[in-house]
């Protein structure tokens, strides 16, 4: 629920910056929106407004956002192939990868991006075959 509130208030902050006539209007359009965090006691919220806030303006400048999980750290080669992939395969203007390491992987990569998750890890292939072979 409070996630929701957070991505509406982001949406309709984006949707009249969108529409603005001037750094003058945009900042009354944000000032407004604190006005209103303050008034509803959600000041403690205005990190995540304003992380969906920028979400939504990467999607409009067809930037992509990419949580990669590994179980170490991506050289800087492989995250420029992994870039390069990304970028061609969602015709994006630039990817941005955020990466964590979990040591308890085994081995391969987890990205998710937006809803999607590719998931090549070992931990998840071993997965899929013990389905397979239950069947």
């Amino acid at each position: 629920m409070k996630k929701e509130i957070e991505q509406k208030m982001a949406q309709v902050t984006y949707d009249a910056l969108r529409v603005s006539e001037g750094q003058e209007h945009d900042a009354h359009i944000l000032l407004s929106l604190v006005k209103t965090l303050e008034s509803k006691k959600m000041l403690n919220r205005s990190d995540s407004i304003l992380y969906a806030l920028k979400d939504l303006f990467d999607k409009e400048r067809g930037v992509v956002k990419a949580h990669v999980t590994t179980q170490e750290r991506l050289s800087p080669e492989k995250k420029k192939e992994l870039e390069l992939i990304l970028k061609e395969k969602y015709k994006a203007s630039d990817v941005r990868i955020i990466e964590k390491v979990d040591e308890r992987l085994l081995g391969g990569i987890k990205i998710k991006i937006g809803d999607k998750v590719f998931d090549t890890s070992i931990k998840n292939k071993l997965v899929q075959l013990a389905h397979t072979l239950q069947k």
